[in-house]
C-alpha cells in the first residue's frame, strides 16, 4: 500500500535575526542588495531611507510612494498618479520561496510539492533597524542594511538595502507498507 503524507513547512520569523538566514534552509527569501545610496554627511537615516527606496525600485526617494508587500505594487500616495511594480515582483518572490522550500524539504529528507511555495510578509516590520526611524516604504516590509565604507570618513553614511520575506510550502513523503 502506498500513501503520500504531506507536511506544511515555512519560516519561523521569531528565529530570524540577521541577513545570514537569507536562502538558508528554513531561512528567509531575500532580494539582492539594491543600489547604494549617495553619501550623506551626518545623516544615516537619510542614507538608509534612500537605500530602501533604491532596493524596492522607487526612483527619487520620495516618501509619497508605498509598496504593497503582497502584490508588489508601488503606489503613489501623494497628489497625482503613478503606479508600477516593485523589484522583485510577485513572481520573483515566489520563485525565491520555491528555492528555499526545496532546500528545506531536502534537509528533512522529503520531496518538495511543486507549486506549493508562497511568500509572506517580512521577518519583521521595522524601518531598517536602528539606522532608519523614517518611512520604510510600506507595511510588512522588512529590511537588512549594509553600511558601505565611504571615502568621506566616519561622518558620511552610505548604505545598501535588502528586502526579506517569510515563506510557506508543502513537502511530501511516499510511505509504503505491506498489508
Amino acid at each position: 500500500v502506498k500513501r503520500v503524507k504531506r507536511y506544511r513547512i515555512g519560516t519561523d520569523p521569531a528565529k530570524i535575526t540577521d541577513v545570514a538566514s537569507c536562502y538558508q534552509p528554513f531561512g528567509l527569501v531575500c532580494s539582492g542588495w539594491g543600489t547604494a545610496s549617495t553619501a550623506y554627511p551626518n545623516n544615516r537615516e537619510g542614507a538608509a531611507q534612500e537605500a530602501r527606496y533604491n532596493s524596492a525600485g522607487i526612483s527619487g526617494g520620495s516618501v509619497e510612494w508605498a509598496v504593497n508587500w503582497r502584490t508588489q505594487a508601488i503606489t503613489w500616495t501623494g497628489t497625482g498618479s503613478g503606479n508600477s511594480e516593485a523589484s522583485p515582483n510577485t513572481a520573483g518572490w515566489r520563485a525565491g520561496a520555491a528555492i528555499v522550500a526545496r532546500r528545506s524539504c531536502e534537509a528533512r529528507n522529503l520531496d518538495y510539492v511543486e507549486g506549493s511555495a508562497d511568500f509572506g510578509p517580512s521577518h519583521s516590520n521595522n524601518n531598517g533597524a536602528s539606522d532608519a526611524p523614517v518611512n520604510d516604504t510600506g507595511d510588512n516590509l522588512g529590511w537588512f542594511l549594509d553600511r558601505i565604507a565611504h571615502i568621506g570618513g566616519p561622518t558620511y553614511w552610505q548604505f545598501q538595502a535588502q528586502q526579506s520575506r517569510t515563506w510557506t510550502a508543502m513537502c511530501k513523503k511516499v510511505v509504503r507498507r505491506s498489508r
